[in-house]
């Protein structure tokens, strides 16, 4: 009966060791695959945003077009105005349809604005996001530093382009 209670004590004393080691080595494995799959969806963020800052280049670039023929085809500014908004207003992107184009000029008037028509014609001088950020003010940096425009993110639901005129 001792010598039955030796071997299970040699036993357990054998299997605690390998209990340990796989303890271990499973927490390594779960640790290493939790990281690579943390950089996966890292990744895999990035490059849909990429492809969805591509997807509104191009956007831009065709209505871009379309707004300077009609500029350059008018000869009443007003005209001009009116025929860009008809052209841009029912215009949306995004999966949601929740994404428009809107157009200010450097004295911050809103020319165009598919979202909310009513704030068209008007200076929105000092307008601020969420953060305090004033919004125009940076619109305008950015289009300063790149002569075909740029893409500026404020939050996750807003992405505007602004044209630099110079």
């Amino acid at each position: 009966m001792n010598k039955l209670n030796l071997r299970r004590k040699l036993l357990l004393l054998s299997l605690f060791p390998l209990f340990i080691i796989m303890s271990v080595a499973m927490s390594i494995v779960i640790t290493l695959e939790n990281k690579a799959l943390d950089e996966e969806v890292i990744h895999y963020k990035e490059m849909l945003i990429t492809e969805r800052k591509s997807q509104l280049e191009d956007a831009v670039a065709i209505n871009k077009q379309a707004v300077e023929a009609i500029l350059k085809n008018s000869t009443d500014q007003r005209t001009a105005i009116n025929e860009i908004r008809r052209l841009l207003g029912p215009m949306r992107f995004a999966v949601n349809n929740s994404g428009y184009i809107f157009i200010y000029d450097y004295d911050d008037n809103n020319i165009v604005h598919a979202a909310s028509p009513k704030k068209q014609d008007k200076n929105h001088r000092g307008m601020t996001d969420p953060n305090g950020v004033k919004i125009l003010e940076e619109l305008q940096k950015a289009a300063k530093k790149k002569v075909e425009g740029s893409l500026i993110m404020f939050t996750l639901k807003v992405v505007t382009l602004f044209h630099n005129q110079n």
